[in-house]
């Protein structure tokens, strides 16, 4: 049994040969870690990474005995990650509301395995440090030339905006053209929608069998008639709000009113276009036989895979949970 400070959840999820450990993670904090007897997650999974190598040199070249890591991450050019700032204009202003990005468990591990020459699109210099373990960027919505989706996280990043500008005192008229596209519940779902059909998801999807495609549909209409739920009405009420509270030269809300629904709606735009990036891992997941799986991603990513692994593909959990504290976990002997 070892503790593991990071995570604020893990799931292990087994049938037949395939073996999948889930880890999740919530972004913009490091609050909440293990005692000094607990191992950091990027320990933790270097360990494992090295030692898997050792036992299994004889079967480097045996993709099925290898483990397939995948990352809430982008892939990235080597030289232009060296050279660019540690952080981007919009990641700056989220530290006023959200903490410190660079100090999240994410950004670490991203940046630690980057540094290592993973998650790049020139694979040579991971390999030669991992030669038994596949690294996967399972994020794709900021690096793909798919207009929806670019739309979407444009869309995502102006909410952020206009909710720091909102509290900065700075004056936020513009973006009321910016709101109009996404005035209604149902522009939001059309969008997410086509990005489904961005060919970059399209391919995955196509290499995996027809049974699980099948699946797959299934489970995105169940998602949209859940968002429908309990979404629609909401979304509608608090985006019309923003919009004549911003025209509303009097001021017809308070900032805290106008705060909480502008947190409302991005808490909604969120989750609803997290669908994106699952179908897209899930597809990876299953599109060849894998046998032994880890996965570190945002925890209601995670959250969506334990659903769908269980409920879809009869997967069993074996073991997992929330965190004991918030970053710290209680791990049994993997694999």
């Amino acid at each position: 049994m070892v503790l593991i400070s990071g995570p604020v959840s893990m799931y292990y999820l087994k049938k037949n040969k395939k073996r999948i450990y889930l880890f999740g993670d919530e972004h913009y904090s490091t609050d909440g870690i293990c005692n000094k007897k607990s191992i950091d997650i990027i320990n933790f999974l270097d360990n494992i990474f090295n030692n898997y190598n050792k036992n299994s040199n004889n079967q480097k070249n045996n993709n099925q005995n290898k483990i397939d890591f995948y990352l809430e991450s982008q892939y990235s050019d080597l030289e232009k990650y060296t050279k660019e700032k540690k952080v981007s204009f919009l990641n700056n202003i989220k530290y006023k509301v959200f903490g410190d990005l660079s100090h999240s468990y994410l950004l670490k591990i991203i940046n630690y395995y980057k540094l290592k020459g993973c998650f790049m699109k020139k694979e040579k210099v991971c390999r030669e440090n991992y030669p038994n373990v596949n690294f996967h960027s399972a994020d794709f919505r900021r690096s793909v030339k798919c207009k929806y989706t670019k739309m979407m996280e444009d869309y995502t990043n102006n909410i952020f905006l206009l909710l720091i500008s909102l509290n900065y005192g700075v004056n936020i008229n513009n973006f009321v053209s910016k709101l109009i596209k996404f005035d209604k519940y149902e522009k939001v779902k059309k969008y997410i929608m086509l990005s489904l059909k961005c060919n970059t998801i399209k391919t995955q999807l196509k290499k995996c069998d027809k049974k699980f495609q099948s699946l797959i549909n299934k489970y995105i209409k169940t998602q949209f008639k859940n968002y429908d739920l309990i979404y629609k009405n909401i979304y509608n009420e608090n985006i019309n709000a923003i919009i004549k509270g911003i025209k509303n030269k009097k001021k017809m809300f308070s900032i805290s009113e106008m705060s909480f629904s502008i947190q409302s709606i991005l808490g909604m735009v969120i989750t609803m276009n997290s669908i994106v990036m699952d179908i897209y891992l899930l597809s990876k997941l299953f599109k060849e036989d894998k046998n032994l799986i880890f996965v570190y991603a945002g925890n209601a990513h995670i959250k969506n895979y334990v659903n769908f692994l269980q409920k879809y593909m009869n997967f069993k959990l074996v073991s997992g949970g929330v965190a004991h504290t918030k970053r710290c976990i209680e791990v049994k002997k993997l694999y």
